[in-house]
């Protein structure tokens, strides 16, 4: 078993069909195996071994895909890292991860060679633009012929990717993804939405996401995926027109800014076929708006990383009869709702939902008690609060740990309080979100200050875009006498999210979008 066979070993891919396109250039099936195998071969022939990780650095791009699939030939372990995070949360990431070298494209070679020096097991730093670098270049990694049979046959709960969930200072949890996770996300998605040859998908989502899945899922099928570096709606209707997009993955917020774009009505989306969005369901006056324009073209997805990127799907006939629904499980895949002591619970009863499947990580990198915390008898809880109806049905009605989700983007209030409370005005601080009608959920910080201090919007938003990516940036900062507390001395956050403004003693509005 190998992920890479999805290009080595499939008779769906014909050779002179264009895999891959972006803003550089394109490449067929034949010239992406040459390419990878060249790749598999230079990174052997500088020391990297099967079990070492090698991380990734770059913006959306081809080579990308040629690293991803290049690593898994040779049983290397791929360590994408978010490019919205700052280089001392990616100095977090590798002192865990402990890459060998460290592949990155102009924008962030710089960075990656100060970096250097705080990660010990780092041996190389790879520039895929060679002007940009004194570095070992990409282009002399592909250099070297292949000289031996690839892909590798490799066990299959070998990993191939290791994801990272959440963020830097609260402790940095990867994902461990096996070549079998890999291989059966992408044949339990394929079952039910049955992606043709001749499919062309638009990849809006970057590729250090697990929503990457979709480019190996549209390269099984032999189809073609269009590379989208900068995601705005006009971007998105020009490539859909251009080369007749049949399939694309977003977000609602995404979404929301397609069909609220003035100019949408006379855009040409007649080509695309299937429009699956995930992280929220829609419903209301937007799910009504989205099937009157769209028709039934919408599917939604329900996963997360430690799932490789899917478990359950609400088909497009599904959004009219169960909206609001995350749908039912894919083939494959199973779906519990537990009590608090693990028990299965009926219908309509309110519990946390679990999944078991191939797809399921093993567990997370270097780190068994989060491992062994994730894990009961076998099946994943997820933290999400749901229930199912009476048609198999399931539906997600809150979470039970304090996980901020924000245009899409997973956000862990610990990586903000932990920096927050780094600032010398701040005395307590409580991170928490709430509704909003196109993010999902902001960001909003509740703060005691210290005696005689003070700060202004300005001022703290560049104390944490100094330290955290800016979509952790609170909207809103909340300043309080004092935070409310149980007797024990636990933070009340349930009580945050519901207090008038009249708990305040002011709020400092902060645009970080």
């Amino acid at each position: 078993m190998n992920f890479a066979n999805i290009i080595f070993n499939n008779l769906a891919a014909t050779d002179d069909t264009v895999a891959l396109i972006d803003e550089r250039r394109r490449v067929t099936f034949k010239e992406l195996r040459a390419r990878v195998s060249r790749l598999a071969t230079g990174l052997r022939h500088h020391g990297v071994c099967q079990g070492d990780r090698i991380a990734i650095l770059m913006g959306t791009r081809i080579e990308y895909v040629e690293i991803y699939l290049a690593t898994a030939a040779i049983g290397v372990i791929a360590m994408p890292l978010n490019t919205r995070l700052t280089a001392r949360e990616h100095v977090l990431l590798m002192q865990d991860g402990q890459p060998k070298m460290l592949l990155a494209d102009s924008e962030w070679i710089a960075a990656a060679k100060e970096m250097r020096a705080g990660i010990p097991s780092l041996e190389a730093i790879i520039a895929l633009d060679a002007a940009s670098s004194g570095n070992l270049s990409y282009d002399e990694l592909l250099a070297k012929n292949n000289q031996s049979s690839l892909p590798l046959d490799l066990a299959p709960d070998d990993p191939a990717v290791l994801l990272y969930t959440s963020g830097t200072t609260s402790g940095p949890k990867g994902t461990i993804l096996t070549h079998r996770n890999l291989i059966s996300d992408i044949a339990q998605y394929q079952q039910f939405v049955g992606i043709q040859k001749d499919s062309v998908n638009l990849q809006v989502s970057p590729l250090y996401h697990a929503a990457n899945i979709f480019t190996y899922v549209h390269l099984l099928a032999g189809g073609t995926t269009v590379f989208m570096p900068k995601v705005t709606p006009d971007a998105i209707f020009n490539a859909i027109e251009k080369h007749r997009v049949n399939f694309m993955f977003t977000v609602p917020t995404v979404l929301y800014s397609m069909l609220d774009a003035p100019d949408r009505p006379q855009r040409d989306l007649s080509s695309l076929q299937t429009l699956e969005y995930g992280a929220a369901a829609i419903v209301g006056p937007r799910l009504v708006s989205a099937l009157e324009i769209l028709g039934d073209r919408l599917l939604h997805a329900f996963g997360m990383t430690e799932v490789t990127s899917h478990a359950s799907m609400l088909g497009k006939i599904d959004h009219r009869t169960h909206p609001g629904s995350i749908g039912r499980p894919l083939s494959g895949v199973q779906m519990r709702i537990v009590d608090d002591t693990g028990q299965p619970l009926g219908a309509e009863e309110i519990g946390e939902l679990e999944v078991k499947g191939d797809n399921v990580t093993p567990g997370y990198w270097r780190n068994p008690t989060a491992t062994a915390d994730a894990f009961h008898d076998g099946w994943l809880a997820t933290g999400d609060l749901a229930r199912r109806d009476a048609d198999g049905y399931y539906y997600i009605v809150g979470r039970k740990k304090d996980l901020i989700i924000s245009g899409g983007v997973n956000i862990h209030p610990a990586d903000i309080e932990n920096v927050i409370a780094e600032h010398p005005a701040i005395a307590e601080i409580a991170v928490f979100g709430i509704p909003d009608p196109h993010w999902g959920e902001s960001v909003v910080a509740a703060v005691a200050l210290r005696e005689g201090m003070d700060f202004d919007a300005d001022e703290l938003r560049n104390f944490v875009r100094q330290r955290l990516g800016g979509f952790k940036v609170p909207k809103e900062v909340r300043i309080m006498d004092t935070l409310p507390r149980t007797g024990t001395g636990k933070l009340l956050k349930r009580e945050l999210r519901v207090m008038g403004s009249d708990a305040f003693i002011r709020s400092v509005q902060i645009t970080n979008r």
